[in-house]
């Protein structure tokens, strides 16, 4: 952000103020367009003895969820059904109607976190720290 100052009836450039840019007190990681230009990644209190572990799990994050995107598209199956389950799903939908029965899980990217907390649980435990990731911003 730049900062001006009025002389006379004109502003100028005085200074160049980078607090948004302001980190607390500690070690952090910035990760700046791994596979997206100009994307940034945050992550706060970081051992920097794992700052590289960090990184690479940010490296890996991306290309699990690109992996299972891939691999949980969902395809036609290819499986007949017995009459009686086909007369059965025939009664189901229709005294079901429109009110179909959801279900819902977790997103592909917050199954990947927590396999990769997992991680960072057992690197802790080997190291006997208690460093914590405290928050990712993207």
């Amino acid at each position: 952000m730049t900062l001006y100052e009025k002389r006379g009836r004109r502003y100028y450039p005085a200074a160049i103020s980078d607090v948004h840019d302001s980190f607390p007190i500690g070690a952090h990681l910035v990760v700046v367009g791994i596979h997206d230009e100009g994307l940034r990644s945050t992550y706060y209190g970081i051992d920097p003895d794992y700052a590289a572990v960090e990184a690479a799990m940010k490296v890996a994050h991306e290309a699990m969820a690109t992996a299972m995107h891939e691999a949980s598209t969902p395809a036609p199956e290819n499986r007949k059904l017995t009459r009686r389950q086909r007369d059965a799903w025939e009664a189901f939908t229709s005294a079901m109607g429109d009110d179909f029965p959801r279900v819902s899980s977790k997103s592909t990217n917050d199954i990947i976190d927590a396999g990769l907390d997992v991680v960072r649980a057992k690197i802790r435990e080997q190291k006997g720290t208690t460093c914590v990731v405290l928050r990712r911003l993207a």
